[in-house]
């Protein structure tokens, strides 16, 4: 059996201990393997991060924007485009 996480926007899928990786499909989601379900709610759960039949979201009070992608808002810590690898300009 397989359990779906949401993953935070920008992150793309998650790599365990043991090497196994997970790619999140295109709605954000991994599905997950139960043998890693507790190893990601010790490791993520307390944070809220990453999310199993609930919504969470990550924010900042500030975004960074790509010049090739000016309508894309990034978090702050985004120095780089995810799409593009551009450099990211905080937002004014």
């Amino acid at each position: 059996m397989a359990r779906r996480i949401n993953m935070p926007p920008g992150c793309y899928g998650l790599e365990m201990q043991d090497g196994t990786k997970y790619n999140a499909n295109r709605d954000g989601q991994v599905l997950v393997a139960d043998r890693h379900t507790d190893a990601i709610k010790r490791q993520y759960g307390p944070t809220g991060l990453l999310a199993s039949d609930e919504s969470h979201t990550l924010g900042t009070k500030t975004f960074r924007v790509c010049p090739k992608h000016p309508l894309t808002r990034w978090q702050a810590w985004s120095e780089s485009c995810p799409k593009c690898g551009s450099a990211t300009e905080l937002e004014e």
